[in-house]
């Protein structure tokens, strides 16, 4: 990384000049991906307005910007002002056990900040997004995914009073409900929510008890089944096939206790083997296809 390019890039910071900053600071980064420079560049982009790019970059370096509270400070404003901020709520859920009370009530209050900001510079209102996702259900699977997406600008609270309804609302697909539960994991929510499984009735879930997809013993069976196994056939298919599994499991989550007590059958049901199905089984296996292929119109 040459020497003038990095002071040029740090005088141009200095100076206001933030789009040349960004120019000469993205060279040095490319030459040398070093935590000092993705922090000098980070600021450039941010100062430059770009906060989307400004907290992809921070990304790169998430342990680094939690070590120091200030930084850390920076990396939630870009968050929040990218629109990220579920991304940022959830993140600060996870580390909440070591953070003291001081440090909580700080980054809470920059999140409010940044987030009000976001939202001014926004055409739609946090009020529409919420909307739009609450009633999503009668629209297509794309245009629900759209109204996923944009709901990460939302904070918590909005967030989980916008998804109750899409939870329980047949109609809306069942990833699209499973990843609302997800996130509603991931920011530990503690009060039951009403949810429509795939199959069956709706079934009243605490979310904040939930384990991560990839943490549940289920799912951590068929992995082994399917693609730890010893067999011939090349790895790169059978992983192929167990993400067509775990994305049907996705597809079930949180599971029902069928699921999780008949893993060999349910094995032959997400494979799709129709001949070792019986009649219901057979039933289940073209819902989870269905559903599959509705997914990715």
């Amino acid at each position: 990384m040459p020497v003038d390019d990095m002071k040029a890039g740090i005088q141009a910071l200095t100076e206001g000049r933030y789009r040349k900053a960004v120019e000469l600071l993205t060279a040095c980064y490319q030459k040398n991906a070093t935590f000092r420079v993705n922090y000098l560049l980070t600021q450039a982009l941010a100062k430059a307005d770009d906060y989307v790019a400004a907290y992809a970059t921070a990304k790169d370096y998430p342990q680094e910007y939690l070590e120091n509270d200030d930084y850390f400070v920076q990396y939630i404003e870009c968050g929040c002002r990218a629109g990220a901020v579920l991304e940022i709520a959830m993140l600060l859920t996870g580390i909440s056990r070591y953070l003291s009370v001081t440090e909580k009530e700080r980054f809470r209050g920059v999140i409010k900040q940044t987030t009000a900001q976001y939202w001014k510079d926004q055409s739609a209102t946090a009020t529409q997004v919420m909307n739009q996702l609450a009633h999503c259900g009668g629209e297509g699977v794309l245009t629900q995914r759209q109204r996923v997406k944009a709901s990460a600008a939302l904070v918590p609270q909005q967030f989980v009073e916008a998804s109750r309804l899409p939870l329980i609302d047949p109609a809306v697909h069942p990833l699209v409900r499973a990843t609302l539960m997800d996130d509603l994991r991931r920011l530990a929510v503690s009060h039951p929510v009403m949810m429509q499984p795939l199959m069956g009735p709706p079934q009243e879930v605490v979310p904040g008890e939930l384990k991560a997809l990839d943490d549940i013993s289920v799912v951590r069976h068929y992995r082994k089944e399917i693609v730890e196994c010893r067999s011939e056939e090349p790895l790169a298919l059978r992983l192929q096939r167990y993400a067509e599994v775990r994305l049907k499991l996705m597809v079930l989550y949180p599971f029902q206790d069928d699921v999780i007590d008949d893993v060999e059958r349910w094995q032959l049901i997400l494979l799709n083997q129709q001949d070792k199905l019986s009649a219901l089984e057979q039933e289940k296996a073209h819902l989870l296809e269905k559903t599959i292929q509705q997914w990715r119109v």
